[in-house]
């Protein structure tokens, strides 16, 4: 960064404000008033106020990270993160460093907006957090709900009726995603497409489903254009490939009765948290997630 943009973002910032970060070069700052309002808020939020303690003690060993926003950091974001927003609010888990960091504008009045999306950034990133560090026991922790999800999803997928058993095959599909990328046993992207389609030819062909191949190779290419960093295709192919993608919203819809997702839905075919992540911005019974940030912190 040039020092004197460097300089003008810092003098930009509120007072009292210190380095708490440093990702790819990119200093993050914080400040003793923005953590204190920010544990406050979570503590006074509904959905949060059951794990205040969790929280405050995850900021104190610096698990998660309420930072000061700055254009920079937009930057680092636009190739390095996936995370959720609001309109005054950024937020995102880094594996590198296991950490969580809420970055939020200058001008933000904490009031309840504020805090509901600074409550639904914590869940859902904190839910990152726990399938990284909890590996199998974030799976066994979720296995009902990431079941029910990926059945939804199979059966509208390839238009299986209701009454038809999926679950051997949903369960299979969405472990193997998440033993290959989450507990990185084939984080290889083309390596997993391979093993990924074979894998969803052998399940589900005994149903006799019709383009069966067909489908599989345009589930297969859409991920691949992710990967590739094609979202400029993917938006403009969109209507080709949105009989894959509309039923991971439907999903959510049909298995945690979420009415209305400000998410874009893709992640969930290869990373299977982001189903937790999400629902845990919407569910009513917030109970497990509070189970696996107790074991965060």
């Amino acid at each position: 960064m040039d020092p004197q943009n460097e300089l003008q973002e810092i003098f930009a910032l509120p007072i009292g404000t210190y380095e708490i970060g440093n990702l790819d070069g990119m200093k993050l700052y914080s400040s003793e008033s923005l953590l204190k309002k920010y544990v406050l808020a979570m503590r006074d939020y509904k959905r949060t106020k059951a794990i205040g303690n969790v929280l405050e003690t995850m900021v104190k060993k610096q698990k998660i990270n309420p930072c000061w926003l700055n254009k920079g950091i937009l930057r680092l974001l636009a190739h390095k993160a996936v995370g959720g927003t609001s309109k005054m609010t950024l937020g995102f888990f880094y594996p590198e460093v296991n950490k969580i960091y809420l970055l939020i504008d200058n001008n933000i009045s904490f009031g309840y907006a504020s805090n509901s999306g600074l409550a639904q950034l914590t869940l859902h990133e904190g839910m990152h957090m726990a399938a990284t560090t909890m590996k199998q026991g974030f799976a066994k922790l979720f296995r009902k709900e990431l079941d029910m999800y990926y059945q939804s999803y199979f059966r509208m997928l390839f238009n299986l009726p209701h009454d038809y058993d999926i679950s051997k095959e949903a369960n299979a599909m969405w472990t193997f995603a998440y033993n290959s990328f989450e507990l990185g046993k084939l984080d290889d992207p083309k390596a997993f497409l391979k093993k990924n389609a074979i894998l969803m030819k052998d399940l589900f062909s005994r149903f006799d489903i019709p383009d069966l191949d067909k489908i599989i190779e345009d589930y297969s290419t859409l991920i691949y254009i992710y990967f590739r960093g094609g979202l400029d295709t993917l938006f403009r192919d969109y209507q080709k490939y949105a009989y894959i993608m509309n039923p991971l919203y439907q999903a959510y819809r049909d298995v945690f009765n979420t009415k209305r997702l400000d998410s874009f839905c893709l992640q969930e075919l290869f990373y299977v948290s982001e189903v937790i992540c999400i629902s845990s911005e919407y569910s009513k019974d917030l109970g497990k997630i509070y189970s696996a940030f107790k074991k965060l912190s």
